[in-house]
């Protein structure tokens, strides 16, 4: 992916604002998500993987959504965002850390049976 300069340090947040819209809109499925707006949904990943969305994808997500997210989805800033947009990207938040906590403790769990494996073995 080509770099664009002034926007290395914001990839990552803008990256997770996509993620983050995702959710809200479609549970999480990226295939649901670019359904939903119109698009491809290998388009979409692009996005989500750092590619800068394009005016036209902007305009379509305030004419689909019926919220203004440019300003939040490049630089975070939600100050036009509807209350009602703003009260599910915290419900959401929620969902996606809860959800990333419930898997590190799987993944601590799972370590800790293939632990108990080897020393059954020994």
């Amino acid at each position: 992916m080509k770099k664009i300069k002034g926007f290395e340090k914001e990839a990552d947040a803008y990256k997770a604002r996509l993620r983050l819209l995702r959710e809200i809109v479609a549970s999480g499925s990226q295939q649901v998500f670019a359904d939903k707006i119109g698009i491809d949904m290998k388009r979409w990943n692009n996005y989500e993987r750092g590619y800068p969305i394009p005016r036209e994808i902007a305009f379509l997500l305030r004419e689909k959504l019926k919220e203004p997210l440019a300003e939040w989805l490049w630089w975070g800033l939600d100050k036009h965002l509807s209350p009602q947009f703003k009260a599910s990207l915290k419900t959401a938040e929620q969902r996606v850390a809860a959800r990333a906590k419930a898997e590190a403790e799987l993944a601590a769990a799972k370590k800790q049976v293939e632990l108990l494996k080897k020393k059954v073995r020994a």
